[in-house]
Order: structure tokens, then sequence, then C-alpha cells
């Protein structure tokens, strides 16, 4: 199935798909579900710099309810004014952590 297709591709982490992301012009994009279980799990395990991401995860989620029911150009203007800021945010919390993490972080 994946033969077909190019770009930005979401797949479940299992390594059932390592070979089709080996390919160059498909880019495997990684599941913020996912993302946001391992800094609940930091922050559970009394890591307060999780509550940075949960909260913009919350905000994202927030955002993501009120525009489910728009048009697609409409969905993209408000993702691109409200959502935008906080997913900077949260990327730049990343680039600031995750030099720092070593692999068994909660964090990673």
């Amino acid at each position: 199935m994946l033969k077909l297709r190019e770009g930005y591709t979401v797949a479940d982490a299992s390594g059932l798909f390592d070979a089709s992301f080996e390919r160059p012009e498909l880019i495997e994009c990684g599941c913020h579900m996912h993302a946001r279980r391992y800094c609940m799990k930091a922050l559970d395990a009394g890591d307060v710099r999780a509550a940075l991401p949960i909260a913009a995860y919350k905000k994202l989620y927030e955002i993501e309810e009120k525009v489910r029911d728009l048009e697609p150009e409409e969905r993209l203007a408000v993702r691109q004014t409200r959502a935008k800021l906080v997913w900077e945010e949260l990327c730049s919390w990343c680039e600031t952590y995750k030099p720092h993490e070593p692999p068994t972080s909660k964090l990673r």
C-alpha cells in the first residue's frame, strides 16, 4: 500500500513499515499521541518540565475541537493563527531539552 505513497506519512511505529520509510520520497511522521503519552509518564514520575508540553497539547486539542466542523480553508486559517504559535512553543521546548536527555529518560 505504501509503495504508491509519497510525502509525509503517519504510520504505526511498528517495524512493519521500516522498509517503506527507507525510500526518500516517503517521509515518516511521528504520532503526537505517543509523544504526549511520554510527557504524561514523565510528569507522573515527577518531572515538572513535562508540564509545558502537556499544556501545549491541551491547547492544540482545544483548537482542533473548535475547528472540527469548519471547511478546510477555515480550519487552516485558524491553525495558522492560533495553533502555529502553540506548535512553535512546543518545538522550541523540544529543541531545548532533547540534546540533554539520556536515552532512558521518560521524555525521550
